[in-house]
């Protein structure tokens, strides 16, 4: 079996302040989403099982748009903080990492950029 998780920062008005200056959300302001919490759910739920069949033919999108590669990254790895830049995400969507001078597959966990 396998579990997946998602975080969505929805609204940016919910952001505790020291966050708002690392993290972004879909809507500034409560004021400013066309759709409800729960029909946004239904979305992703809804694209993500629509485009199982396509794995890993998306990845080429996926790149594209992820925010995440080309940063300086932050992850945990047994308790202990590690940084690096993010180069690239593999056909199975791990993150693809330099170290130093070592290159890293992070498959699993929480990865978030560093602030400049």
């Amino acid at each position: 079996g396998m579990i997946v998780g998602i975080g969505v920062n929805v609204y940016g008005d919910d952001l505790p302040e020291d966050l708002k200056k690392i993290a972004s959300a879909l809507y500034p302001a409560h004021k400013n989403a066309p759709i409800s919490m729960e029909e946004l759910a239904a979305g992703i739920h809804a694209e993500i099982l629509a485009n199982l069949a396509q794995i890993p033919q998306h990845m080429a999108e996926y790149r594209k748009h992820c925010i995440t590669l080309g940063k300086q990254v932050c992850w945990t790895e047994n308790g202990e903080a590690h940084y690096g830049e993010a180069l690239d995400a593999d056909d199975e969507g791990a993150l693809i990492i330099r170290e130093g001078e070592s290159i890293r597959t992070i498959g699993f966990g929480e990865v978030s950029i560093r602030p400049i």
